[in-house]
């Protein structure tokens, strides 16, 4: 039977005694259905992440160098409901036809979710060593080798988000460039060295001055970096004070 056959006609299907085979037209005519709803969804996460885009925000006097933190942190949930969804389709029998089709895309997610989370967690580092070393000449003078590391890390981290604004295509940035594989890494060992440095440093500071075990280490770096500055750290000195 070819429906789209110009001489087609209602008693070509009549004459075809389908009734008695009706279990099996059944069993096609749900796995074309099945097939169909299956491609709808498919083609619907194609569509709508191939034009997701990750949003940055202004960063002090700096620009757009940082991921704005609520846009993307609604992109990782979408992408763990993309997901879901491509999970299904996997397990569905009727997948078939679209089975590669469905693993790509689960890998091309998996990429760009694991991709967003290592540049969060780079960006987290970034601002906190940011404030210490490009905020503070005063601990930049007792720490002038990780002030050079450090800048050489903030000119790498510049060089991803001029990128990420000039291609802010989610896709392009996490999967099809080798850009923030490459780099995120290489920041986030040099990022812990520094804060490993930091952190000897504040130790150091703690065992000269024992009182410096009363505040946390931002209050103290806030201390030791605005030491010129008496009315800026006044209200940790309180902090200081009434642990005696």
């Amino acid at each position: 039977l070819n429906p789209k056959h110009p001489e087609f006609r209602l008693r070509n299907v009549l004459d075809a005694k389908l009734v008695t085979i009706r279990s099996e037209v059944e069993e096609i005519t749900t796995a074309a259905q099945k097939e169909a709803d299956i491609e709808l969804k498919l083609h619907r996460i194609k569509d709508e992440w191939s034009e997701k885009q990750v949003v940055l925000a202004p960063f002090k006097n700096r620009g757009l160098v940082t991921l704005r933190p609520d846009a993307t942190s609604s992109l990782i949930s979408k992408i763990e409901e993309a997901q879901t969804v491509l999970t299904t389709l996997l397990s569905s029998r009727f997948n078939t036809p679209f089975k590669k089709d469905i693993m790509v895309w689960i890998s091309k997610l998996t990429t760009t979710q694991e991709r967003l989370g290592e540049w969060l967690e780079v960006q987290h580092l970034w601002i906190y060593m940011e404030a210490v070393f490009s905020g503070s000449c005063d601990i930049g003078k007792e720490m002038p080798a990780e002030v050079k590391r450090f800048s050489n890390i903030d000119r790498q981290w510049t060089k991803i988000m001029r990128s990420a604004g000039e291609t802010p295509n989610i896709l392009k940035l996490c999967v099809h460039s080798d850009m923030l594989s490459n780099l995120l890494p290489h920041l986030r060992l040099y990022l812990d060295m520094c804060q490993k440095s930091l952190s000897g440093y504040l130790s150091n500071k703690r065992k000269v001055q024992p009182r410096f075990f009363f505040v946390s280490n931002p209050q103290l770096l806030e201390i030791l970096g605005q030491a010129c500055n008496p009315a800026t750290i006044e209200h940790h000195l309180l902090s200081i004070s009434n642990n005696i």
